[in-house]
């Protein structure tokens, strides 16, 4: 694959069928986005672009640091054998966004749907989960940048029209609801929701959360099942919790997946992470500079074990070494919500995906670990744990490379697909490798 020099391999991901590679393209007569798809065989198939204003668009969709190559985030799924989505942000009178489908075959039906031109609100979109039918969002809704009033959507769209079926807010007659990730039944079609719960009036993106809230929503976005486990009552049973979700040595929990599996019972997949003092920071601060005080410690993997009809089975744990995350001048002040969907919305977080067999008999999780070893070599590492016959197995794989920048996505059930990236030489290199469990 040869192509101008202004394109900055972005994001790679596989549907089953297909290969999307998505590029930022910095020159200004063509400021943008570009999707490329191929077959199996690595045969070139469609190309599509999304023109970008540069003076508009560039810091609603570039890293902190406005650099094309420093770009980290998680932003294009694949829908299996279906096709891909990708979200992205578009700048109406207040920020908000745009999701656009881009089809298996040339003959299907391309679409985007953008928030409103005159919405008074900020609007943020999330991919949570989608069927060959479906594509269901979250959608977060603020007044203003710095706001702590956040109103949780979800959203389901049509993936053959792109028609929005239902937009409906988070209510609970108890409770605020903050929706985290999602996960579709392929048996009843409904789609499990996990997410926090906070009092009645408090503001989400300021108070404490009373604990998880697991919810059920037919494909018209009716609700049919309602659950709750508590920080005090239910979690502290298996992790020495606070009534705020602060987890003692921990932090808090940021919730990336939802799995239900054959034996029914229903996981879900999170991270852990927690605010730090910044040393760079504090020696800029000292000398006169700027910058941010407060770094994000990313820490151990959280998987939550719910039973059928959502009650708190258990909890387990996965150490693996802490990696940071700078923050912007300023942004150490928000709430720990806040802060979490910032950490996503960058690429920030060691977790890498969940990939589950056509029968949900088997299912992995995905995340990347850098491992120290006293007396030996430190090493960056691919960490795979996958549920089988009701426990879970790890796996490694080594990823050490010399090139610019190496990435793993799923491919056929129990297997990987490793890319490798070289910025100098401008080449992508792949290969697949098995997950052993």
């Amino acid at each position: 694959m040869t192509d101008a020099k202004t394109l900055h391999l972005h994001e790679v991901t596989y549907n089953g069928s297909s290969i999307m590679l998505k590029f930022f393209n910095a020159d200004p007569k063509e400021f943008g986005l570009v999707f490329k798809r191929y077959d199996r065989n690595a045969e070139f198939k469609a190309k599509k672009t999304i023109a970008m204003d540069k003076k508009r668009d560039a810091l609603l969709y570039l890293a902190p640091s406005n650099d094309p190559a420093a770009y980290n985030g998680v932003n294009l799924f694949a829908i299996d054998n279906k096709g891909f989505v990708n979200y992205m942000p578009h700048k109406n009178k207040k920020p908000g966004y745009s999701i656009t489908f881009l089809p298996e075959e040339s003959s299907q039906k391309k679409w985007t749907i953008k928030s409103k031109e005159d919405d008074t609100d900020i609007q943020m979109a999330s991919y949570l989960t989608a069927s060959e039918n479906i594509l269901v969002s979250s959608v977060i809704k603020s007044p203003s940048a710095f706001s702590k009033d956040l109103q949780s959507y979800v959203q389901g769209v049509d993936i053959n029209t792109g028609k929005k079926l239902f937009e409906k807010r988070l209510e609970d007659s108890k409770y605020n609801l903050e929706l985290m990730s999602g996960e579709i039944d392929d048996e009843t079609g409904e789609t499990i929701l996990l997410g926090q719960y906070y009092n009645k009036g408090d503001k989400v993106g300021k108070a404490k959360s009373l604990g998880l809230f697991a919810h059920k929503i037919d494909s018209d976005g009716k609700f049919v099942a309602k659950s709750y486990s508590s920080w005090e009552k239910h979690i502290a049973k298996f992790l020495d919790v606070n009534e705020k979700g602060r987890i003692k040595d921990v932090g808090f929990i940021y919730f990336h997946d939802i799995v239900q599996a054959k034996d029914g019972n229903i996981f879900a997949i999170g991270e852990s992470y927690k605010k730090v003092a910044s040393g760079i920071g504090i020696a800029a601060k000292m000398l006169g500079g700027e910058g941010s005080v407060i770094d994000i410690s990313i820490r151990d993997m959280f998987i939550f074990k719910f039973s059928p009809d959502f009650e708190l089975a258990g909890v387990e744990v996965f150490a693996k070494s802490k990696s940071t995350f700078g923050l912007p001048q300023g942004a150490g002040v928000a709430s720990a919500q806040l802060l979490a969907r910032y950490l996503d919305y960058f690429g920030a977080f060691d977790y890498s995906f969940t990939q589950s067999r056509n029968d949900n008999s088997t299912f992995t999780v995905g995340y990347i670990d850098y491992e120290r070893k006293k007396g030996e070599k430190n090493m960056l590492r691919f960490t795979a744990l996958t549920y089988k016959d009701g426990e879970f197995v790890k796996d490694k794989i080594d990823m050490q490379t010399k090139n610019t920048r190496m990435w793993i996505q799923p491919a056929k059930p129990g297997n990987v697909l490793l890319y490798e990236y070289s910025r100098k030489l401008k080449t992508l290199d792949m290969r697949m490798e098995q997950i052993n469990f």
